[in-house]
């Protein structure tokens, strides 16, 4: 599908594209080659709006997580990925306890605040505002804010995230 992404508002417009099967340069069709392109679709793009209209999973340790996108979980919208979005806020003090995900690797993206990873053998990164952490399938981490505020996260399982694969430690 053809695509163009601009700033339609006041301020500078940030964004975050994810591509699946994984982006190559071979695949990009740009400039000059467009013009030689007929290129006609009938699809449209999905558009998931505020994050917290996603399913709700409020959590009791100052976490709230809304999964924005999940082709098991959310499969009334038909999006065609195998990987799975979720939205977090941690407020000061919150944290996921420590958890795996089996099968499955997680990419944490800060979009603000900072986010404490450690695991079971005492390993800790700190992930500021706009970087991100990659946890290897089955890896057994804790997730902290470690801001002052409220810190927002997402959360990018691939493949998609399901209650069944999470594996919870004491």
């Amino acid at each position: 599908m053809l695509q163009s992404i601009a700033s339609v508002g006041d301020t500078d417009l940030r964004y975050l594209t994810v591509i699946q099967p994984p982006f190559t340069a071979a695949i990009e069709i740009s400039g000059d080659e467009l013009a030689v392109l007929s290129v006609m679709t009938n699809d449209t793009p999905i558009v998931v709006a505020d994050p917290r209209e996603g399913i709700e999973w409020d959590l009791e340790s100052g976490v709230a997580v809304y999964t924005l996108a999940n082709p098991v979980l959310i499969n009334e919208t038909e999006i065609p990925i195998n990987y799975s979005v979720a939205y977090a806020e941690l407020l000061p003090g919150g944290y996921l306890a420590y958890d795996g995900i089996i099968g499955s690797s997680d990419l944490l993206y800060v979009i603000e605040g900072e986010l404490l990873v450690a695991t079971l053998d005492g390993k800790a990164l700190l992930v500021p505002a706009g970087s991100a952490a990659y946890i290897p399938p089955g890896l057994v981490k804790e997730s902290r804010n470690a801001a002052d505020s409220v810190t927002k996260v997402l959360s990018f399982v691939d493949p998609a995230w399901t209650p069944e694969k999470t594996a919870l430690w004491d």
